[in-house]
């Protein structure tokens, strides 16, 4: 595929589009509109592109006539349906009119596409070209492709392009032949080497309506090798977004077309060239070079008519990529020269101009004079939104224009309260827990408000001089309560609880014995305790029997509510004097965790009498 051959149209990034007599109105729209406008009259037609979010401010482009010949021209539309002999013989691209918006300076090139006299139902690739020898170009052709030509001694010749584009990261196996190559000599060539490398990057992509016209917002996110039509090739999930165009060419509708052909419907989609598509962005600097309209011609698609991705319409840009950036206002409220200590430390109010994405930590001093009278810290309201009371430093990542405000108030001679959030708790996991702080008081005047934070996060989670709480994990919890009286003045106070982990263990095993007949019966009672002595119910006990040593048979039972679980052996075969023992094995419960160490035994015995 030639160099000079030529957005892709994401579903989400949209051209709404307005049309009258003579007058195109593209409204491009990604995230928050913006306020900048461009103006072209071309040929008696007048354009307006509507500039991007984020943009200082717009450029804009008329994309002429590139000159190729009309035997490197594709004569075919998406379908590979062929335009008429008249329409072959008469079309050029002097009668298009196309123009581009796009921002100048920004993370990101980005633009609208507005056009007419395209070729109709037609793809088109659009591209970024840099000029050889420049750092524009090596910038662009480390993000995009690399077209080669060598010099024979009288021309640049062999022009090909590298193909190479290895996993999709960067530098990749072509990039690192143009590093091997770039600055080989060659005293004979106007450069002094002997290679010339142009860079390009395949931006995007579409296809235009059956009028020729098209409508089209880009960014310059994603870096493409090729286009395909699903038809020739599957898409895979690295690949970019599939463009599907449904259309019946008509020669009443465009004099493009001889013969009316049947309903058509083509999907086409932009192979890799880097990775990821949509977040490949070009290097951070300044960018002089040429955005280019390229006929897609499919791999030969069609046969005879189907070109040599001629270069169809182009125009210079420039512009610059540099790291979005958000103002940071700050100021204090009633009184102002307070003094800010942090990321952008200054006297209020003042602003700063941040990256995005800046992390940012303000800290307002607890108290200020002016004029004579005292002022304390009260809080922080980001973006008019008030933030936890009396949190001195506040922090945040700023991603837009932001206002940070201090608020102060007055000191006056009021007693502050006193805080009391009771003793500290010893709980089991599930345990509800009743917090009371009505020994807290205030000198001189009410308490207003009681506020609980149960996790010592800075947050509070309930309000109310009573409340209740329930911790269902084992640890230690550090609750704090804060009050507030009726002059504003607060005081905070701490309990701890203590989340123990609940334990089961055996408490007792009692056996008895009794003979009548040839049958003897042993039943045992295995007990089951917590940790607080109370019994556990629900529980499967396992035992095994054993007699004289032993092991004659194995048995479990659950407990009752007191936490007893019954066995019984009854045997023909005892004898007076036999030895037999109860051992416990294992005890299952749904709660407790059980802990054999905390066994008041493991095993009972007795002897047949």
């Amino acid at each position: 595929m030639p160099m000079v051959s030529g957005v892709h149209h994401q579903s989400e990034r949209r051209a709404v589009v307005s049309r009258t007599a003579g007058f195109h109105q593209s409204y491009a729209r990604r995230g928050r509109a913006s306020g900048s406008f461009v103006f072209w009259c071309v040929g008696g037609t007048l354009l307006l592109a509507v500039g991007l979010a984020g943009a200082a401010q717009g450029a804009g482009v008329v994309l002429e006539d590139l000159g190729s010949s009309p035997s490197q021209c594709r004569w075919l539309d998406v379908a590979d349906q062929a335009y008429s002999a008249a329409y072959r013989g008469d079309y050029d691209y002097t009668q298009s009119v196309v123009a581009a918006a796009y921002t100048e300076h920004g993370p990101v090139l980005a633009g609208a596409l507005s056009g007419s006299g395209l070729k109709p139902n037609f793809t088109y690739q659009m591209k970024l070209v840099g000029a050889a020898e420049t750092a524009s170009d090596e910038q662009i052709g480390l993000t995009g492709r690399w077209w080669q030509e060598e010099w024979s001694g009288t021309q640049w010749t062999n022009g090909q392009n590298l193909n190479d584009k290895g996993d999709g990261s960067s530098p990749n196996p072509n990039d690192l032949l143009y590093f091997a190559r770039r600055d080989v000599a060659n005293a004979s060539s106007p450069t002094g080497k002997h290679y010339r490398f142009t860079g390009y990057m395949v931006l995007g992509y579409f296809t235009t309506s059956e009028l020729g016209e098209v409508d089209h917002a880009f960014w310059a996110d994603s870096s493409y090798h090729v286009l395909w039509k699903t038809t020739q090739r599957a898409r895979t999930v690295q690949d970019g977004p599939l463009e599907t165009a449904t259309f019946d060419p008509n020669p009443a509708i465009h004099p493009a077309y001889g013969v009316d052909y049947a309903e058509a419907t083509v999907s086409i989609f932009g192979e890799w060239e880097r990775l990821p598509v949509g977040g490949v962005k070009l290097p951070d600097g300044h960018y002089v070079c040429q955005l280019v309209l390229t006929e897609e011609s499919f791999h030969g698609s069609g046969g005879t008519y189907a070109g040599n991705w001629a270069a169809a319409v182009g125009g210079s840009v420039e512009f610059t990529i540099a790291p979005a950036t958000h103002v940071l206002s700050v100021d204090s409220d009633p009184i102002g020269g307070v003094q800010i200590e942090g990321t952008a430390p200054d006297t209020t109010p003042y602003s700063a101009v941040l990256p995005d994405n800046t992390g940012v930590s303000l800290t307002a001093p607890d108290s200020a004079m002016d004029g004579g009278t005292q002022y304390e810290f009260v809080r922080w309201t980001l973006d008019g939104t008030p933030q936890p009371l009396y949190l001195a430093t506040l922090t945040f990542s700023i991603s837009e224009d932001t206002t940070a405000v201090a608020e102060y108030q007055t000191v006056s001679d009021n007693e502050p309260p006193v805080a009391d959030a009771g003793p500290d708790r010893t709980a089991l996991p599930g345990e509800q827990i009743r917090f009371n702080g009505n020994k807290s008081h205030d000198a001189d005047g009410r308490i207003i408000l009681h506020e609980w934070d149960f996790d010592d996060d800075g947050l509070y989670d309930a309000t109310g001089r009573k409340v209740r709480r329930t911790f269902w994990s084992p640890g230690s919890y550090v609750v704090r309560l804060r009050v507030t009286d009726n002059d504003g003045a607060t005081d905070t106070d701490t309990c701890v609880v203590t989340v123990q982990e609940s334990t089961a263990h055996v408490a007792a095993i009692d056996l008895s014995a009794s003979t009548h007949g040839k049958w003897t019966k042993v039943p045992g009672t295995v007990t089951v305790h917590d940790q607080d002595g109370q019994g556990v119910s629900k529980a499967t006990v396992h035992v095994t029997w054993s007699v004289n040593g032993g092991d004659v048979q194995s048995a479990s039972a659950d407990t009752n509510r007191k936490g007893n679980a019954s066995f019984k052996l009854r045997s023909d075969t005892l004898s007076t004097g036999d030895i037999v023992v109860l051992t416990v094995d294992n005890v299952i419960t749904a709660g407790p965790a059980y802990d054999p160490v905390a066994n008041a035994e493991d095993s009972d015995q007795i002897v047949i009498p």
